[in-house]
Parts: C-alpha cells; sequence; structure tokens
C-alpha cells in the first residue's frame, strides 16, 4: 500500500513538472510520455512481490518500449503532415510563377508592326 501511494505522489509530481515546465511541447506528447513513465511503474510496483527481482525491470522495459513506439508514431505523422504542407506550398507557387499567369499583356492588345518608311 505505501508502494502505491508513493507511486501516485511521483505521479503527481510528474505530471505537474510536466504540465508547467515544458510549455513548448504539445500537451499529447507531455502526456505520453508521462503516461509511459507511470504505466511503467505501475507495471513494476505490481510484479514487484510475487516475481523474480528482473521481472519489474522487463515490465519496466517492455512499457517504455511501447510508450516510445506510441511517441515516434506521431513524431512520424506529424512530420508526414508538414511535408505534405511543404509540397502543396511549392506547388502553389510554381503555379503562381508559371509564364501563362504572367502579367503581361493584360488587355490583349498586340503591338501594331509598322513599315521602314514610317519611322
Amino acid at each position: 500500500m505505501i508502494r502505491l501511494l508513493i507511486l501516485v505522489m511521483a505521479g503527481a509530481i510528474a505530471l505537474t513538472l510536466a504540465y508547467f515546465f515544458f510549455k513548448l511541447v504539445p500537451m499529447a506528447k507531455k502526456m505520453l510520455a508521462v503516461g509511459g513513465g507511470l504505466a511503467a511503474a505501475i507495471a513494476a510496483v505490481a510484479l514487484q512481490g510475487n516475481y523474480p527481482f528482473y521481472m519489474p525491470f522487463l515490465a519496466i522495459l517492455g512499457v517504455a518500449l511501447l510508450a516510445t513506439l506510441v511517441y515516434m508514431k506521431l513524431e512520424d505523422k506529424r512530420q508526414l503532415e508538414q511535408q505534405r504542407y511543404a509540397e502543396e506550398r511549392r506547388s502553389r507557387l510554381a503555379a503562381a510563377s508559371s509564364p501563362k499567369n504572367a502579367p503581361g499583356n493584360r488587355f490583349g492588345i498586340s503591338p501594331v508592326e509598322t513599315g521602314k518608311g514610317e519611322q
């Protein structure tokens, strides 16, 4: 019971620190990191009493790996979205600067050619 109380206190401290000190990091990433750490700690506390000493370490490692995979999936999705936006921006710039849309002869009047004697 004491271990559970210590775990809850450590979780509350970690959530508070993550919320107040890491303002630039998006909330989903902060909560994923803190939640992954808490889930690893909960798994270790649950396995600490009945199993050999190495089982809580394996549980921490497994849960941390799972949280890392989820974090990297979110980061990969964000990078793909940024690449898509960059390509859309490039295509809009290329379409805007194409010679077909260049501001040349706006009124459609072609210049009149004069002969040699009229100069």
